[in-house]
């Protein structure tokens, strides 16, 4: 068993009935659903943007709406859904 502190969370996604938590430290499989994950987390820095993907939104660097792409300060490449970019967008004033 392992404790990971929320904050060092990069993203979270979903691998068959797995979640792997994506964090600075390391990587962490666990068997939880991502609803599952996302309510036991009720963080509001956690913000779904695609069907298989949780992303901390204090670690986006950089978002291309037009291409559906995140980019994380750890250099990783997130795909944004449109379903979910729409919302996301909604919600954070600042992309308005």
């Amino acid at each position: 068993m392992v404790k990971v502190d929320v904050a060092t969370i990069n993203y979270i996604e979903v691998k068959e009935k797995y979640c792997s938590l994506i964090c600075d430290s390391g990587n962490y499989l666990i068997k939880l659903s991502l609803t599952k994950l996302k309510d036991m987390l009720s963080n509001p820095d956690f913000r779904q943007v695609h069907r298989n993907y949780l992303v901390n939104i204090k670690k986006i660097k950089e978002i291309y709406f037009e291409d559906n792409l995140i980019i994380l300060d750890s250099g990783d490449k997130i795909l944004f859904s449109e379903r979910y970019k729409t919302a996301f967008i909604k919600d954070n004033p600042i992309f308005r």
